[in-house]
């Protein structure tokens, strides 16, 4: 297939244009999937991330590449020369593809090198999530918080009569409610000017 798609542009663009969203849907399914959701950090490996226009659906772009020759010389042992330099036709430059990753890796190194830098990537990604559900959650307690104080200073304003009820105890409710009621007033604007001339002092 790629020694044909590769010699049609045509083919090459159709080709690209059914696989694309097939390999979107798969990963989003998988995504979507028990395992990825309970996991606390998933790995999709996308050859052609950037070209397919796949990055926005991911949190981290980690970026493996190497020198050109070295890429070239590694493909060529498996399918040829001319199948690489097709292949990259068609891909970002390595420049571009590093200026837009969060994370490189120049694969020349040992293994150990490459589990290292596996592992502290993976920290900082997981280090950084947390961190970022941290800030979410202190956000939305301010943003709590504030509504709370908003509405307890809103109440203490107007003092609607629930409010003053509770604030203001009636201990002499039977006489404060007669009262009121031979003067045509609430009971607790009653209490409240009670209140706010003595404190409910006895013998005030």
């Amino acid at each position: 297939i790629a020694e044909s798609v590769f010699a049609d542009e045509r083919q090459l663009t159709l080709l690209e244009d059914i696989l694309f969203p097939l390999v979107a849907g798969e990963i989003a399914a998988w995504q979507a999937s028990e395992p990825a959701t309970s996991a606390p950090l998933t790995v999709v490996e996308l050859p052609m991330l950037f070209e397919a226009g796949m990055e926005s659906g991911f949190d981290r772009v980690v970026l493996v590449t190497a020198p050109t020759e070295i890429r070239r010389s590694r493909h060529e042992g498996r399918v040829g020369i001319t199948d690489f330099e097709q292949r990259a036709s068609r891909q970002l430059p390595e420049s571009e593809k590093r200026a837009r990753s969060d994370f490189v890796y120049d694969n020349t190194s040992s293994p150990e090198e490459l589990d290292g830098f596996v592992a502290a990537t993976v920290a900082a990604i997981v280090g950084s999530e947390e961190r970022c559900w941290l800030l979410k959650r202190a956000v939305i307690f301010l943003v709590i918080l504030t509504v709370l104080l908003v509405a307890a200073a809103a109440v203490h304003i107007t003092k609607p009569d629930i409010y003053a009820r509770w604030l203001y105890p009636l201990d002499h409710s039977d006489l404060i409610i007669r009262s009121a009621g031979q003067n045509r007033l609430d009971p607790a604007l009653v209490a409240a000017m009670i209140f706010e001339e003595s404190g409910f002092e006895d013998g005030s």
